[in-house]
């Protein structure tokens, strides 16, 4: 990851990370994915590369989940790091967007890989408290980068499904009939 960063037009690397029974948890991450943004690939099982092998492949992306995600000190304090009114969700996505629009790149690099027991140390969001702060942050998340969810995703071809947890089903496609001329 860090020789990643070192480049001078990256502005951030991320990490393969799985699941105790080796299921993909994060291989980089799609906007508008799941409605604002998920994990590509997300619970593919181990052994699994997906489309094209991409679980396995380093490649750009829009975003990488703060959970094991490094920075140039500089980049970090030149956008002001993290945005603290997103006290849980989002604040990667958030930092990852403020870094894209300075210019730079995402990368996921597949064989930076680590174990991550995802919300495990906080619980999930299931007091009222919990989720009336998750659909804050929601809210300003879509208010914040509303352009940028609408104009889609840059490294995600705009074929497959952004409603599909694995994120590599293709889209039905539309059916045109051909009529004869004369």
């Amino acid at each position: 990851m860090a020789a990643y960063c070192m480049l001078p037009h990256v502005g951030a690397a991320g990490a393969r990370l799985e699941y105790g029974d080796g299921s993909i948890q994060h291989a980089g991450v799609v906007m508008g994915l799941g409605g604002i943004a998920n994990h590509s690939f997300m619970t593919l099982a181990k052994g699994n590369g997906g489309y094209f092998n991409r679980v396995y492949t380093t490649y750009d992306v829009s975003a990488v989940t703060a959970a094991c995600l490094m920075m140039k000190r500089t980049l970090f304090d030149k956008i002001h790091g993290f945005d603290e009114t997103f006290e849980v969700a989002y604040n990667d996505m958030d930092l990852c967007m403020k870094i894209r629009k300075e210019g730079m790149e995402i990368v996921y690099v597949s064989f930076a890989n680590f174990y991550h027991f995802e919300s495990k140390s906080r619980g999930i969001d299931n007091t009222p408290e919990k989720k009336l702060r998750f659909k804050k942050e929601t809210e300003r998340f879509l208010e914040k980068w509303e352009t940028v969810l609408q104009e889609g995703d840059p490294y995600y071809n705009p074929n497959f499904s952004i409603t599909y947890p694995g994120g590599y089903e293709l889209k039905e496609w539309d059916v045109y009939e051909l009529k004869e001329e004369g």
